[in-house]
């Protein structure tokens, strides 16, 4: 059985702002994205299940701008269009941000394989043997020796610590002021593959200046995910009535179709608000 776990926040705001903040568009390229992320012949086998997170709020401000109201409203029909076409379910959980949901859907999953799709670079520390990351910016899994090699780390669940240092300014994490990728691979030559995480960060942080540990710990806050958030629904079973080799053009008319409908009668089905906790 395999599992796919979409960060569906990183979807939709990828194609929130490659529509320039039109709403309609917004639905269409996230569907499209969504159509991509199903293929069989881009993930190289078939899903049996799958499950769209949601944010439900943030571990910590990240000085992000507002989003006009448009954003919200049209997120609701992405996630009742991905009901309708995948038949997936849809979770968001208010006060929990959707890699904590990712991270406790994964590790529930009695699937033989999971499969995690994002454009979020700290969804790297969950690679494992049983678990892919699906990079939907490079349309391709993301190898595991990518991942290590990327990170200087010797195992992908460290990937959280060496984000907390380095920082990411694309996902407003600020890490420690000054600190990059050299000084995360000379921390990390301390660390061998063999040691548990508990003892990995303390041999880093034992590394790290008293004035700069405040840094770090704020940053780690924000990089560790939570496996264990309560209410996180199971991936349900993919259901399309819509064929997966649907090109782009016809995956457009059915959603231009599918869309008003939307709006003026409301998702007939169980809809993703009903599935929230």
């Amino acid at each position: 059985m395999t599992d796919l776990i979409v960060d569906a926040n990183s979807l939709y705001a990828r194609a929130w702002y490659a529509a320039k903040e039109d709403p309609y568009q917004a639905v269409l390229i996230t569907m499209n994205i969504a159509m991509m992320v199903f293929n069989p012949e881009r993930l190289g086998e078939l899903v049996d299940r799958s499950l769209f997170c949601w944010d439900g709020g943030q571990k910590k401000d990240k000085g992000r701008d507002a989003r006009p109201a448009a954003y919200e409203t049209s997120k609701e029909e992405v996630r009742a269009a991905v009901e309708f076409m995948f038949g997936t379910a849809n979770v968001r959980i208010e006060g929990y941000e959707a890699d904590d949901l990712i991270a406790t859907a994964a590790f529930a999953s009695p699937a033989d394989h999971i499969i995690i799709v994002s454009a979020d670079k700290d969804l790297h520390q969950l690679n494992s043997e049983r678990i892919s990351i699906f990079d939907v910016n490079s349309k391709g899994m993301v190898s595991r020796r990518e991942i290590l090699s990327r990170w200087h780390v010797k195992r992908p669940s460290q990937v959280a610590i060496a984000l907390a240092i380095q920082g990411d300014s694309a996902d407003k994490i600020p890490g420690i002021r000054g600190w990059g990728p050299k000084r995360v691979q000379k921390l990390f030559e301390a660390v061998t593959p063999e040691m548990e995480f508990d003892v990995v960060l303390k041999a880093i942080m034992d590394q790290i200046p008293d004035d700069r540990m405040q840094e770090f710990e704020d940053a780690l806050q924000i990089t560790l995910l939570d496996p264990d958030v309560p209410g996180v629904l199971s991936p349900a079973p993919v259901v399309m009535p819509v064929p997966s080799n649907l090109e782009p053009a016809g995956l457009m008319r059915l959603m231009s179709y599918y869309i008003p409908l939307y709006r003026q009668y409301g998702h007939s089905t169980s809809s993703a608000r009903d599935r929230e906790e």
